[in-house]
């Protein structure tokens, strides 16, 4: 009588047996999806450590070169500055070659005025020179030819006025 029962436990256990051996492939398919859940986990999160490495070094190259955008912009600031102050001398310097306004007489646009007028003056003097040279050349030919050659009011070759062609000369060079 017990043998009978026996074999109705012992298949009672084998069924639990089986049971636990389902339960247990269950429980491995299910540690196996788990396994590869945390798998794929880690590498998303590998994937997502590379993504922010990556967008690091994007950032970081755009601070570069917004610095660099700047420094450019800073360094055309300073010559747009130096580039309008030589603009506004080569038009002061402009302003002086058409006008004497402005110009410092120690400049070189002062020291040619001087030359300039000095040119002048001295093709003026030349010419007062030259013109009382021929009165007195004039009146020593004349002189020396015919002595009654007269030096008067009409030819202007009398004393009065070659001394006042001499005067004009020596005042003109400052003697």
């Amino acid at each position: 009588m017990n043998i009978p029962k026996q074999g109705v436990m012992l298949d009672k256990q084998a069924l639990q047996l089986i049971q636990q051996t389902e339960n247990l492939v269950q429980e491995g398919v299910l540690t196996e999806g788990k396994v590869t859940q945390t798998a794929q986990q880690t590498a998303n999160l590998d994937a997502e450590a590379v993504n922010i490495h990556k967008q690091g070094e994007v950032l970081f190259a755009q601070k570069c070169k917004l610095e660099a955008e700047f420094d450019l912009t800073a360094s055309n600031t300073l010559k747009s500055a130096a580039e309008i102050l030589l603009l506004n001398q080569k038009t002061a310097t402009e302003k002086a070659q058409v006008t004497a306004f402005g110009v410092d007489p120690v400049s070189i646009t002062g020291r040619q005025m001087d030359l300039y007028k000095a040119q002048a003056d001295g093709f003026q003097r030349d010419a007062e020179q030259k013109a009382a040279k021929l009165l007195v050349d004039t009146w020593n030919v004349r002189r020396t030819t015919e002595e009654s050659t007269q030096a008067d009011d009409i030819n202007k070759l009398g004393n009065a006025y070659i001394g006042r062609a001499v005067d004009k000369v020596l005042a003109g060079v400052g003697a």
